[in-house]
């Protein structure tokens, strides 16, 4: 049952995910690359971004699974809740200079990039189905898979309503 579960909110994840990289994609070459002003986001830097948050994910994945009477249930801290419902808002969310993309990145490069940082994170979710901790969140706490799912997905939520190109 959880994972049917699972595999439905792994879908509308990806979903949400493809339909930002799509909306980039589509763009010409030039619009890809360009920046409002030289400190922002292009919106091939803010792909590249993504998946530069998503491999910091992948390091905190539980190496331990725990189920049963041993599992510790998942428990998020405030700042996971801030998070979330500052980026479901658009507010303005600083991003420290280690998820800033040090080049320019290719629309290729960029994908294949997202696409193995996400990978390694469900392949993980999807070995685990029934682990209540998926990781152990550094800043955020010990969230679910489900929880981050949703911090996944906000986070393309707020870079799609921010999106560099009008």
């Amino acid at each position: 049952m959880m994972s049917n579960l699972l595999e439905t909110r792994i879908s509308q994840s990806e979903k949400v995910r493809k339909a930002l990289m799509n909306r980039v994609a589509v763009l010409p070459l030039d619009k890809q690359t360009y920046k409002a002003k030289p400190e922002d986001f292009s919106a091939l830097d803010m792909l590249e971004h993504m998946a530069m948050v998503e491999d910091l994910n992948v390091s905190f994945i539980n190496p331990t699974i725990k189920t049963g009477q041993n599992a510790r249930p998942a428990k998020p801290n405030f700042i996971y809740s801030f998070i979330i419902k500052a980026m479901t808002k658009g507010k303005k969310v600083p991003t420290t200079k280690e998820f800033e993309p040090k080049f320019a990145p290719t629309l290729e490069a960029v994908t294949e990039h997202w696409d193995t940082s996400r990978a390694q994170i469900l392949a993980h979710l999807r070995a685990h189905p029934n682990d209540p901790t998926a990781i152990k969140h550094k800043l955020f706490g010990r969230l679910s898979a489900f929880q981050l799912l949703d911090l996944l997905d906000g986070h393309c939520g707020y870079h799609d309503i921010q999106f560099p190109v009008k």
